[in-house]
């Protein structure tokens, strides 16, 4: 819910614990994990952390990739936005970014 509300500090311990959690779990949540982690990978990028939101998001694809999971929403947001390879060609995200108490979009 803290995604949603742009509380990106706020969210990005939490989320990190559930990626941790998530991954550890055997077998894994395929529906659970994956949210996860796009959901951390939004927090990083609003935090300035491109590599790691694209650790996150390259992560998330290899999990629909492995398990041959159906394409879905969060499928297609992960696989041609904000986790597409840095450099010239890049895409810009419109995220929201955090000062003190405001967000405000950015792209």
């Amino acid at each position: 819910m803290q995604v949603l509300l742009g509380a990106y500090p706020q969210a990005r311990a939490a989320l990190r614990m559930a990626v941790t959690g998530l991954g550890q779990q055997k077998p894994l949540n395929l529906i659970e994990f994956p949210r996860a982690l796009n959901n951390l990978a939004i927090v990083e990028l609003a935090a300035d952390e491109r590599q790691k939101a694209e650790e996150l998001g390259k992560r998330c694809l290899g999990l629909y990739q492995e398990f041959r999971l159906p394409e879905d929403l969060l499928r297609t947001t992960s696989g041609t936005s904000c986790w597409t390879p840095s450099g010239p060609s890049a895409r810009r995200c419109p995220l929201p970014r955090v000062w003190g108490d405001a967000a405000v979009m950015s792209g």
